[in-house]
């Protein structure tokens, strides 16, 4: 395009260089046409013997000019038109050539026998093809074979009868090929110009490549846009503000148990009275996405279409136009029916345990991180407290334990915690509110409280346990005989009475009490009658 530009801007120089020179041509032309026109009047009248009179200068007035001006026109007027409109056929040419050379379209020019007049730097660069390259060539080089005879016959035709098929038709798409036989997309419009009195085609071109790559990008998005739609599990729709579907997927219609989304939209046209168990959560629905733009994580009750409830757990924002109008609100439901009554059957049962916790006659507790989460009334009253409601206010996390104990608890509950094996039976030291210790024997157990998980700890008092193991060491001695009852190895109260001595001998750390054996009571209740 820019050898054209060259040539061209060169031509139309040369064109006024010529109109230039021509000004002395012109001058000295006139000059000489006219003196010499002049010159043979004047002796034509010298010849006629006319006197020099008025008469005489009208006729050589006369004479002069209809002899000079067909000379004058035919030796300097002509050539300088015909130089003109040289001028402005390159002036116009020029124009054409920075047009063509300005846009990204290519343009191609060829006449009926199919050779290519004229192709702009966007044609050449389009087909890769050098500059200057395509001029004079064959205008089937530009296109992939099938369409070579398609031309050749379209053309004939035409000038045959006449009648475009695409000529003058507006746009048209198919393919061009490059130099090296590559194919690619294109748009182009082809009109007829006369140039030069003859009849010729102009041809504009656009390559569309990247706006076809485009709409395939477009067409596969929207496939799997689609597609995602169609297969989400989740519920996807669109609604306006005043409570009608615009669009909504399979799995929602399937939620509602409507048979298509068809269905659906069709049944239900006012959302807030038609689906919401209460009209008044659209309400508010609506009043949050205005201020927010979006909400996250709602949950709601709908009536389904057979009328039986489902909760939805929904997320959603609002689509405004350039005025900041809500045109529609877009988002996504699931149906969380289930979870909700397992959580209700989860809090319900929970509710069960703990009431079975608080009427226990042995002290329990629930403990996460060291800290207490619940205690029953025994575990309240073993620690001095009068209600566990007290006792769990005045709890900080291991506090109830006595120092000694502290870290070693610390390292069961982070065991526990993290899954790790942890003691399930234990003796700790614990502080009672009024700061005296007891000890207790702990049974543990991995509990899920409240959906987080925890510690079930059963306290047994290890008070009574002592003084019972206290009273079982003590022996009876009979204050009567002396002998003492031996129950090692036998149940308590089976075992053999022998003398004291003999058994003192063998267990100096024995601790007795004072009785009567068998024989010794049954002789004093004879002698006391009893018997």
């Amino acid at each position: 395009m820019k050898n054209h530009a060259i040539r061209l801007s060169a031509h139309q120089a040369a064109a006024e260089l010529a109109i230039v020179q021509s000004v002395a041509k012109i001058l000295w032309r006139s000059i000489a046409v006219v003196a010499a026109t002049e010159m043979g009047v004047m002796l034509l009248l010298k010849a006629s013997g006319q006197p020099i009179t008025l008469w005489t200068s009208l006729m050589d007035t006369l004479l002069l000019s209809a002899v000079a001006l067909p000379t004058l026109y035919a030796v300097t007027l002509r050539p300088v038109a015909h130089l003109a409109a040289q001028y402005s056929a390159a002036a116009a040419e020029a124009r054409f050539q920075a047009i063509a050379g300005a846009v990204q379209d290519g343009i191609v020019i060829s006449g009926w026998d199919r050779k290519i007049r004229f192709a702009n730097q966007a044609a050449e660069k389009m087909f890769g093809h050098p500059a200057g390259v395509l001029q004079g060539r064959e205008l089937e080089e530009l296109m992939p074979p099938e369409y070579v005879q398609r031309c050749r016959e379209g053309m004939a035709r035409y000038r045959a009868t006449g009648e475009p098929r695409v000529v003058g038709k507006g746009v048209v798409e198919l393919e061009g090929q490059r130099l090296g036989g590559e194919r690619f997309p294109v748009e182009f419009s082809l009109n007829e110009l006369t140039l030069a009195n003859e009849k010729s085609f102009v041809a504009v071109i656009r390559n569309i490549s990247e706006r076809k790559r485009g709409e395939e990008a477009l067409r596969q998005a929207e496939e799997r846009y689609r597609g995602i739609f169609n297969d989400a599990v989740l519920g996807i729709f669109q609604t306006t503000p005043d409570g009608r579907y615009l669009s909504v997927n399979p799995a929602m219609a399937q939620m509602y148990g409507f048979a298509s989304p068809e269905e659906l939209m069709a049944s239900r046209t006012d959302i807030a009275r038609q689906a919401y168990v209460r009209p008044e959560q659209r309400e508010e629905f609506k009043r949050r996405i205005e201020q927010e733009g979006a909400v996250e994580g709602i949950e709601y009750e709908v009536y389904r279409k057979d009328g039986n409830r489902i909760w939805f757990r929904e997320n959603a924002r609002a689509v405004r136009d350039a005025g900041g109008q809500i045109l529609y609100y877009v988002g996504t439901v699931e149906d969380v029916t289930e979870s909700k009554r397992a959580v209700e059957a989860l809090r319900a049962s929970e509710q069960k345990f703990r009431e079975l916790l608080e009427h226990l006659p042995v002290a329990v507790r629930i403990v996460r991180a060291g800290k207490l989460e619940f205690v029953n009334p025994a575990d309240a009253r073993l620690h001095g407290y009068e209600s566990p409601v007290e006792e769990i206010k005045a709890d900080a996390p291991f506090a109830h334990l006595v120092p000694e104990d502290v870290e070693r608890m610390k390292e069961y509950s982070r065991k526990r915690a993290a899954g790790e094996e942890a003691p399930l039976l234990y003796e700790v030291g614990h502080t009672r509110k009024d700061g005296s210790e007891i000890r207790v024997e702990v049974h543990a157990e991995r509990v899920v409280y409240e959906g987080k998980p925890a510690s079930l700890l059963v306290l047994l008092d290890l008070t009574e346990r002592t003084k019972l193991r206290m009273y079982e060491q003590i022996l009876p001695v009979c204050c009567t005989c002396g002998k003492i009852r031996n129950d090692e190895g036998v149940g308590r109260g089976q075992g053999a009475w022998e003398r004291l001595d003999h058994y003192v001998a063998q267990h100096s750390d024995a601790q007795v009490s004072h009785t009567f054996c068998p024989e010794c009571l049954e002789e004093y209740r004879r002698g006391q009658g009893l018997k």
